[in-house]
């Protein structure tokens, strides 16, 4: 089993098919020009159709970069310094434009961090000394090249709406800890859920329930009274008193504020920013 880990997903329900994949960095020394893949981060058949060398794009459809294994190989030997990321096939993909606000310089799009796999042994706690979970877009080129952390901006989702709270550069949510078990035997159907402690548990957060079982099932948390809470539509599994209940993630947005002819007005692709979380995954 590899490190616990929260995942970025673009989409629910939280499955492969909405997953983030994570990014992978490298630095040239203007002779590699294979460069071997952690593989507890970004596999080779996970490799996205391009790789960016600064602010180079290197298409695998023309040769520029190949994968062979779990190894990247790029035509050219990056210059000394120069900085290689390695972009997964399944990532957040946002259209956006230099040169028109129609078209669209100012771009929202909603992100979501999760654990549906390992949530069970692991909660996620802040970093001692910070406010909380701090979320931000940082860019991976040391050069500063590329896309600018500066364009992008991250916000809470309301936990009933799920629109965009108030955008800031970093973000501090609170601790994914909480960890209760119903109380009661509840249907199919119910479209709220009784819990032993309700107050361990954050509104706007999604809830596994029976993590493991056949009947596990994901909800959202609307509002929460006492030991109460609201999810939307309805229960889609039969529970049982004392089914095991664990916070497992959350939503936000980002937004990203292209500037002016940021680009030259020229179409292209860049896979620079990535999105940082600094938190602690501690065992339950």
């Amino acid at each position: 089993m590899t490190f616990p880990l929260l995942k970025r997903y673009v989409n629910t329900p939280f499955n492969a098919g909405t997953e983030v994949f994570s990014v992978q960095t490298f630095i040239g020394d203007a002779l590699t020009t294979t460069f071997a893949l952690d593989t507890d981060i970004l596999t080779g058949l996970q490799v996205g159709a391009a790789v960016q060398v600064e602010t180079t794009i290197k298409p695998r459809a023309t040769g520029a970069s190949t994968v062979s294994g779990d190894n990247v190989i790029i035509d050219t030997a990056p210059g000394v310094g120069q900085g290689i990321v390695v972009p997964g096939s399944s990532a957040i993909v946002i259209p956006c434009s230099d040169q028109n606000d129609a078209l669209g310089r100012t771009i929202l799009f909603p992100l979501y961090m999760a654990d549906v796999e390992t949530i069970q042994f692991y909660s996620y706690k802040k970093v001692p000394g910070e406010t909380g979970i701090l979320l931000e877009f940082k860019n991976l080129l040391l050069s500063g090249a590329g896309a600018q952390e500066s364009w992008f901006t991250l916000a809470a989702a309301d936990p009933v709406t799920g629109a965009n709270q108030s955008f800031s550069s970093v973000l501090s949510t609170p601790d994914l800890k909480g960890q209760s078990y119903v109380d009661g035997a509840h249907l199919v159907g119910d479209d709220e859920l009784v819990v032993e402690d309700g107050s361990v548990f954050v509104e706007g957060d999604f809830l596994m329930i029976d993590q493991g079982q056949v009947n596990q099932e994901v909800v959202k948390i609307t509002s929460i009274s006492g030991n109460t809470i609201q999810v939307p539509g309805e229960l889609a599994q039969n529970h049982s008193d004392g089914a095991l209940v664990l916070a497992c993630g959350r939503k936000f947005w980002g937004r990203i504020i292209v500037p002016l002819n940021a680009a030259g007005g020229i179409p292209r692709n860049l896979y620079n920013i990535t999105l940082e979380t600094y938190v602690m995954a501690v065992a339950r």
